[in-house]
C-alpha cells in the first residue's frame, strides 16, 4: 500500500546507499593512508640505519622526509576525521529512515483500520435493512391475519 512518506523513504535510502558508498571509499582512503605511512616508516628507518653505516651526511634528506612524515600523518588524521563524520552522518539517516518508516507504518495500519470500519459499517448497514424488511413484512403478514375475516382461509 502506498503512503505519503513513500518518497522520503526513497529519498533516505538513497541518501544512506551515497553514504555506504562514500564510508567505503573513504575507508580504502584510509587504508591507503595507513600503508604509506607505514612504508614511509621503514623507508625512513632503514634509510637511516644505512646513511649510519655508511657515515653519510643525512640531515636535508631527514629533514624532507620528516615533512612527508608530517603530511602522511595529517592525511591520515583528515581521513579518519572524514569517515568519523560520514558514519554519524549514516547513523542520523538511518534513524530518520525508520521514522519515517514507523509512521508509514502507522499510516498504513490507521488506513487499514478505516477501511475495516468501513467493511464493517457496510455489513451492518446491510444487515439493519434485511432485519428492518423482514419485520416489515411479518407486520404486514400480522396485520393481514388480524384483518382477515374469521374462518377464511389463507
Amino acid at each position: 500500500m502506498k503512503t505519503p512518506f513513500d518518497a522520503a523513504l526513497v529519498i533516505q535510502h538513497r541518501a544512506i546507499a551515497d553514504l555506504r558508498r562514500a564510508i567505503g571509499a573513504q575507508t580504502n582512503a584510509l587504508v591507503e593512508a595507513e600503508t604509506s605511512q607505514a612504508r614511509h616508516e621503514a623507508t625512513v628507518a632503514r634509510e637511516r640505519r644505512l646513511a649510519t653505516e655508511l657515515g653519510l651526511p643525512t640531515h636535508n634528506y631527514f629533514e624532507h622526509q620528516r615533512a612527508a612524515g608530517r603530511q602522511l600523518t595529517q592525511d591520515r588524521t583528515e581521513s579518519e576525521t572524514m569517515l568519523a563524520t560520514l558514519r554519524e552522518q549514516a547513523t542520523a539517516h538511518y534513524g530518520a529512515t525508520r521514522v519515517i518508516e514507523s509512521a508509514a507504518a502507522d499510516w498504513r495500519s490507521a488506513a487499514e483500520r478505516t477501511a475495516a470500519a468501513k467493511a464493517q459499517a457496510q455489513i451492518d448497514d446491510f444487515a439493519a435493512s434485511r432485519f428492518v424488511q423482514s419485520s416489515k413484512t411479518e407486520a404486514a403478514a400480522r396485520r393481514r391475519d388480524r384483518d382477515a375475516p374469521v374462518g377464511e382461509a389463507r
